[in-house]
């Protein structure tokens, strides 16, 4: 969440995360943590290819790696280099 808000605030906009996510529970009737990648991929009881981009400023890849590690077996992370430009160059030629 943090991240995310920054992207659109910049740094100050970090200090907001903690009044949003005291909000989840009382708008919407779940807990904040069910909202996390992280915690959720721990219930998932399959195999689990997780990728990523070094790039990417929506999932960095702190977590990323985070979700990785907290998948059970077998799991497979990838981390390309360039993927955000890679993905939106195979779109626009596909998508013609």
């Amino acid at each position: 969440t943090e991240n995310r808000i920054a992207m659109r605030l910049g740094s100050p906009g970090r200090w907001l995360a903690p009044l949003l996510m005291a909000q989840v529970p009382l708008r919407l009737g779940i807990s904040a943590d069910s909202l996390a990648p992280a915690e959720a991929v721990r219930q998932f009881p399959a195999p689990i290819f997780v990728a990523g981009g070094t790039e990417d400023a929506h999932a960095t890849p702190a977590e990323v790696q985070r979700i990785h590690a907290n998948a059970s077996e077998p799991k497979v992370l990838w981390m390309a280099e360039g993927y955000r430009a890679n993905v939106l160059a195979w779109l626009d030629a596909t998508l013609r």
